[in-house]
C-alpha cells in the first residue's frame, strides 16, 4: 500500500509539470492523460526517472495517441485500451508506443523499433521504444519477450504506467 501511495504522489507531481492529469490509480499502476504527445513522453520518462530515484521498482510505460472519450473524470476508448495493452508487453524501464507514432517524435527523442507484438483484443502491431537523446540504447528488445527482427517505424494521449 505504501508503494502505491508513493507512486500516486510521484505521478501527480510529474503530470502537473507537463500539463497532464492522473485519471486514475490502478494499484501498482496509473492512467494519465495529456493533450500533447511531447508532454506525455516527457512526463512518462520523468516519472520513470523519479521511480528510480525514490527506490521504487522500475516502471514500464505503454502510450497511445488518438481520441479518447471522457466521462465522469475517466477516459475510455481504443486509445486507452491500446496504451494498456502496450504497457502489458513493455519491459521494465522502457516506454513503448505504436511505431506509427514515432515519426511525430523524430528529432526530439530517440525512437527505436522493437518489432511486432500481438496484443490481446488489438492484434499485431509494430512497436517502438522511446528514450531521451543520450539515454542508453541497447539492441531492440522484443515486446513479447522473444527475439524479433526489428522493423523501421513507418488529439490526445493515453498513458498507462506500471
Amino acid at each position: 500500500a505504501e508503494m502505491a501511495l508513493r507512486l500516486a504522489d510521484l505521478a501527480t507531481r510529474t503530470v502537473a509539470v507537463h500539463r497532464g492529469r492522473v485519471v486514475k490509480l490502478l494499484g501498482d499502476g496509473v492512467l494519465m492523460h495529456f493533450p500533447d504527445l511531447v508532454d506525455a513522453v516527457e512526463a512518462a520518462l520523468d516519472l520513470m526517472e523519479r521511480l528510480d530515484a525514490a527506490d521504487l521498482p522500475p516502471g514500464r510505460v505503454g502510450m497511445a495517441h488518438g481520441p479518447v472519450v471522457a466521462r465522469d473524470g475517466d477516459i475510455f476508448g481504443r486509445t486507452v485500451n491500446l496504451a494498456a495493452r502496450i504497457a502489458d508487453v513493455t519491459p521494465s524501464g522502457e516506454l513503448h508506443i505504436p511505431a506509427s507514432t514515432g515519426a511525430a517524435l523524430a528529432g526530439q527523442f530517440v525512437v527505436m523499433p522493437v518489432g511486432t507484438a500481438t496484443l490481446r483484443g488489438i492484434g499485431a502491431i509494430e512497436l517502438a521504444r522511446v528514450a531521451r537523446s543520450g539515454a542508453a540504447t541497447s539492441s531492440p528488445s522484443s515486446a513479447a519477450g522473444r527475439p524479433v527482427a526489428p522493423k523501421r517505424p513507418n488529439d490526445d494521449e493515453a498513458v498507462r504506467a506500471l
